[in-house]
């Protein structure tokens, strides 16, 4: 916990000569980025989606799931895979590489779960 809290604050601490200079146009692009991509509205929780989800509903049902449990963050990560198939043009195929990315994600949540359980 104090190397998060030291982490939060070398952060924030670099970031205030930042928001000396430009105020709160210190998050740039980041809020249209999300309204852009579909997350203001809940549209961009695809798994949540898959579960019939979206909208509200599919936002605090995301934050929900993150609000414990940070490795359900690794899912997040999912489209990069899809991402760095296309821009980079790798020999992947669209068919493997959009879910790729997420079976990646929940095996990471999967292996955290199992690392919890025989920690307890």
């Amino acid at each position: 916990m104090a190397v998060l809290g030291a982490a939060a604050a070398v952060v924030g601490l670099s970031y205030l000569p930042h928001v000396a200079a430009v105020g709160t146009d210190v998050v740039g692009f980041l809020p249209k980025y999300l309204s852009v991509e579909g997350y203001a509205q809940g549209h961009r929780f695809l798994l949540l989606g898959l579960l019939g989800l979206t909208g509200t509903a599919a936002k605090v049902a995301a934050g929900a799931v993150l609000a414990g449990r940070l490795e359900w963050a690794a899912v997040a990560v999912g489209p990069y895979v899809l991402y760095m198939a296309l821009f980079r043009d790798l020999a992947v195929e669209d068919v493997y590489a959009r879910p790729g990315g997420y079976v990646l994600g929940a095996a990471a949540v999967a292996l955290t779960a199992a690392v919890r359980r025989i920690r307890a």
